[in-house]
């Protein structure tokens, strides 16, 4: 089983799963290992199952197969936050409806955890505003805070930043290690983008091939603080490069 060994590790453990209708299961078998309060990066090519991979651990698709053990972040209700490619927010809604909605379908009303979510990707000034009243980057800050209202034990992303411009994506980067670096929450993500894996996470686990595989499981060297500011760095540019050739 590829990644640390640690009780305290999510796992994922003689996985099967296959859909209605393919012809070979997406799954076959397969084993991981990610480390608890930490950000781990899944990155490989298009359609092999990363975003498969993050359902499994969301508990929205059950495995034919196997066990997804998420060393006890799931108990409490609202312990799994989620962002998905798109921000997915009800246009009806404002700001700080849209991220209240987790409270209130856990049947909770508490303003201040609206407010302190959205102070938390600076979207404070915007929370009377409406979704198309909002940029690109603004929406999906919306939905990260949407995900972290109820103060996740695990947040999984499934490249919230992909479909951002350059400068928008690495604003959203800078933004979510500021996050990550006040609640230390167990981060999964999902990115096309290695070098952005690099930056933004403790560890980068390459997938690919039929059925999915894991090609290889990388702890990151970090020589400077997570997000966009260490690109330019040679220790980032050399595990990119290391990680690439393993795709």
């Amino acid at each position: 089983m590829a990644g640390p060994e640690s009780e305290n590790a999510l796992k994922l453990v003689d996985v099967g799963l296959r859909f209605p209708g393919a012809p070979a299961p997406l799954l076959d078998g397969f084993s991981l290992r990610l480390p608890r309060g930490q950000v781990s990066a899944l990155v490989g090519p298009s359609g092999c199952g990363k975003s498969t991979l993050l359902r499994l651990l969301a508990g929205l698709l059950p495995p034919d197969r196997g066990a997804v053990d998420l060393a006890g972040l799931a108990e409490a209700p609202g312990a799994r936050g989620f962002v998905f490619q798109a921000p997915n927010l009800l246009p009806w809604r404002t700001v700080a409806e849209n991220v209240a909605l987790p409270l209130q379908l856990a049947g909770i009303d508490d303003p201040a955890a609206v407010d302190a979510a959205l102070d938390r990707v600076g979207l404070a000034s915007a929370r009377g505003l409406h979704p198309h009243a909002l940029s690109g980057g603004m929406r999906m800050r919306v939905s990260l805070a949407r995900a972290l209202v109820t103060r996740p034990a695990l947040l999984l992303l499934d490249e919230p930043f992909g479909a951002l411009d350059a400068i928008t994506r690495r604003g959203l980067q800078a933004a979510f290690a500021e996050v990550w670096s006040r609640l230390e929450t167990t981060v999964v993500m999902v990115t096309h983008d290695v070098e952005e894996a690099v930056l933004m996470a403790d560890v980068v686990v390459v997938l690919g091939g039929a059925p999915l595989s894991v090609r290889a499981w990388h702890a990151v060297k970090r020589a400077s603080p997570r997000g966009p500011a260490g690109r330019f760095s040679s220790a980032v540019g050399d595990q990119v490069r290391r990680l690439e050739a393993a795709l």
